[in-house]
């Protein structure tokens, strides 16, 4: 992550996942980790990164902190799992799932 944002002078945030394993977002500053909950099932998981991709963008445009849109967004492609039709979720499984998200600031090395 950091490479590149030194690569890359207007990036502003990045986010990356891992399928079911820890996940991370940053400002270039600060770093969070997501430990995101096992689900009970997996129905699909086509479509997770763009409904990831979707609502963390959304959120941002939105106002809301990067650190929070990237929660929102795993939940919303933890939700996608759920259902056999790509982007489509139940929100209000969505918002269960991301309120169950651990989130970490990962320290500076």
């Amino acid at each position: 992550i950091k490479k590149l944002f030194d690569l890359h002078a207007n990036l502003r945030y990045i986010a990356v996942t891992d399928g079911p394993g820890t996940a991370f977002a940053s400002d270039g500053i600060n770093l969070f980790s997501y430990t995101v909950p096992r689900l009970p099932e997996i129905v699909s998981t086509l479509g997770c990164g763009d409904t990831a991709s979707a609502v963390f963008c959304t959120e941002l445009a939105a106002g809301t902190p990067f650190e929070i849109s990237f929660q929102y967004a795993l939940g919303a492609a933890s939700a996608n799992c759920l259902s056999s039709l790509c982007g489509c979720f139940d929100p209000v499984k969505a918002q269960e799932i991301a309120g169950n998200i651990k989130i970490e600031r990962v320290p500076r090395s």
